[in-house]
């Protein structure tokens, strides 16, 4: 389940350094009268927000990879499937933009399909919460 809160804290921490942005909320519960008033704060900063609901019905014939898992970290996988922009910054709820981010903005991403940020303090992976996704590549490598 997706909180309203942690999300609306990622999207106030984002709009305190930008405005003009688009933010999809892929999630399974939320209310439509969340989305109602998420839309009229983010009118005053020229952004807008759009609700992307992915139900068990969406997601039959995907196998989750550990038995008990939610479902939800799957949704990033449907990001070609519904967002139309080339480039797109996928953010869990749980991030906070202490910065401006322009900056990935200008990042050359030919023959790249994915930017991230090295995480090791578990071990050494990536941050899947926070994701520069070439999306026309996700797209034409059919990555959902």
């Amino acid at each position: 389940m997706l909180s309203m809160n942690k999300v609306e804290t990622t999207i106030k921490s984002l709009c305190v350094h930008h405005d003009n942005r688009k933010f999809y909320i892929f999630n399974d519960d939320l209310p439509r009268e969340w989305f109602q008033v998420m839309e009229k704060r983010l009118e005053t900063l020229n952004s807008e927000i759009v609700n992307v609901q992915i139900n068990s019905r969406i997601l039959k014939g995907y196998r989750l990879p550990f038995e008990g898992l939610s479902y939800a970290p799957l949704f990033r996988y449907f990001i070609p499937k519904y967002v139309s922009e080339v480039r797109v910054l996928y953010l869990d709820s749980d991030i906070i933009v202490r910065k401006q981010i322009d900056e990935l903005w200008d990042l050359d991403l030919t023959g790249i399909s994915l930017v991230a940020v090295r995480d090791d303090f578990y071990t050494p992976i990536f941050n899947a919460g926070f994701l520069l996704i070439n999306n026309d590549m996700w797209r034409a490598e059919n990555v959902t």
